[in-house]
């Protein structure tokens, strides 16, 4: 079970990775598109921050107790 969520955990990191690339944070053909005020792309970069913090998170807490069990 833990093997499989620190596979879910590096394929997830890839993942987000390569999304941060793509049109979905960077807007193709749109020069300004908000939300709430701020730019869509820093609202994105922010989430995929969060997302990164809490996947390092998961991570660290079931490298270290599969580690311990060994």
């Amino acid at each position: 079970m833990k093997k499989n969520i620190w596979t879910f955990c590096k394929i997830l990191f890839i993942v987000l990775s390569i999304l941060t690339f793509t049109s979905i944070v960077i807007p193709e053909e749109q020069t300004n598109p908000t939300l709430f005020g701020l730019p869509r792309t820093l609202w994105i970069g922010i989430l995929v921050s969060l997302l990164f913090i809490l996947l390092t998170i998961v991570g660290a807490v079931f490298i270290n107790t599969s580690k311990s069990e060994k």
